[in-house]
């Protein structure tokens, strides 16, 4: 204690009224020059940064960017009872329908009627989720994949994509199926509904079909509710509607003769970036031991940057604006270090050729190999095969509005 009220002692002596306003501007003089140089890299830091004025407000709240932004971001528990939601009553695992990959499971027991989940949606139209373009070389599927986990409706264009914990995780239920034991556990335990919270825009379900889809703001939210007592770790099931189900068996039937096309392999792309301390290839070599057809390799570049430009060749360098560009690599260089015999991959720098668009390029050395990654060519991914699965999650006949069916 003597030696922190020595240390206080001394700091007031050094800090005295005017050193300290003198230190404040300096500060405040720094804080403005790294907010000036950042923003000319990035814009978007000038939307998370406070401006010089308010920077005592980021001191307040521990120099938290997060919490300046929202500032009631901490309330009581007395507050939260009143109008919070609870986000974990689920938690992710394997399903325990078969081939059905990852389910929802109930982190604790919950009566019937108990909303197990709200969660937020973002309204959309479908056209926004059609493929811009089909490959040359290969037929793709005219939906993205999003649309398998957005809310619809046969009878109506717009879409809502739920964004909320564990809610993308939730399967399919049937209807009337019991296990050996007689207990339902691949049947439906739970259901959707508008929801009942304070926060829900109700008001836009008033509105027509076109000012839906010119809306630029969300504020409609859904509630998952328990439609019988669900035990903990029991795996959370709805019902798709009556329409997925058809479109399901449809695919079903189908799927034998589309599982025998030459589909890409994920797997493949994991081998290569996962083996980081591997030697690449260069454009020349690939022509003699390419690497698979639907894979190409991606370099980090920043197009913003003022690179050195000697002799129409720039030197690499990572920055805060570095983006990802297809690129093809055209010379490699080896050297020695002291991390030699521990990484190899540290032993070579590449020569690229970047593409940046379609009337854009650039020449880039001393590329390290971390620099240099490995993606799916357009319309390769194993997501736009044209026998994938493509259909939104039903909502019921009363949760469609009249003024939003199609006309």
């Amino acid at each position: 204690q003597r030696l922190e009220k020595s240390l206080q002692q001394k700091e007031n002596q050094l800090l005295s009224p005017m050193k300290k306003d003198d230190l404040k501007a300096l500060l405040n003089n720094k804080y403005q020059l790294l907010l000036d140089e950042s923003t000319k890299e990035d814009p978007k830091i000038a939307y998370v940064l406070p401006p010089v004025d308010q920077i005592h407000n980021l001191i307040d709240v521990g120099l938290s960017t997060a919490r300046y932004s929202v500032p009631n971001s901490l309330q009581s528990t007395s507050w939260l009872d009143a109008h919070g939601f609870c986000m974990d009553n689920m938690r992710m695992g394997r399903s325990t329908i078969p081939q059905a990959g990852m389910g929802a499971f109930a982190v604790r027991s919950m009566p019937e009627g108990s909303v197990v989940a709200t969660t937020p949606v973002v309204t959309l139209y479908q056209d926004l989720l059609k493929v811009a373009k089909e490959s040359k070389n290969r037929d793709v599927n005219d939906l993205q994949l999003l649309i398998n986990y957005c809310f619809g409706h046969p009878n109506t264009t717009l879409l809502m994509f739920p964004y909320s914990s564990t809610i993308h995780f939730i399967n399919h239920g049937a209807t009337n199926t019991n296990d050996q034991a007689g207990n339902d556990s691949t049947s439906t335990n739970a259901m959707l509904r508008w929801s009942h919270s304070e926060y829900h825009a109700s008001e836009l379900l008033e509105k027509s079909l076109q000012e839906m889809q010119e809306l630029q703001k969300t504020g409609l939210m859904i509630d998952i509710v328990a439609t019988r007592n669900i035990s903990i770790g029991e795996e959370i099931l709805i019902d798709y509607g009556n329409d997925w189900v058809e479109k399901w068996d449809e695919h079903l039937v189908h799927w034998e003769e589309c599982s025998n096309d030459n589909v890409p392999s994920p797997s493949a792309l994991m081998r290569l970036n996962n083996d980081q301390s591997s030697i690449l290839r260069t454009r020349s070599e690939q022509n003699s031991m390419p690497y698979p057809s639907h894979v190409q390799t991606v370099c980090y570049f920043s197009k913003h940057h003022d690179y050195d430009d000697s002799e129409g060749i720039l030197r690499w360098q990572f920055t805060t604006t570095t983006e990802m560009y297809p690129c093809s690599i055209l010379a490699r260089e080896s050297f020695r270090n002291d991390q030699s015999q521990l990484d190899k991959s540290d032993t070579h720098l590449y020569m690229v050729h970047v593409i940046i668009d379609d009337s854009t390029d650039a020449y880039v050395d001393n590329v390290p190999r971390y620099g240099i990654f490995f993606a799916e060519k357009a319309y390769q991914s194993n997501q736009l095969l044209k026998c994938g699965f493509r259909r939104f999650i039903s909502l019921a006949d009363d949760m469609v509005p009249e003024s939003w069916k199609k006309q």
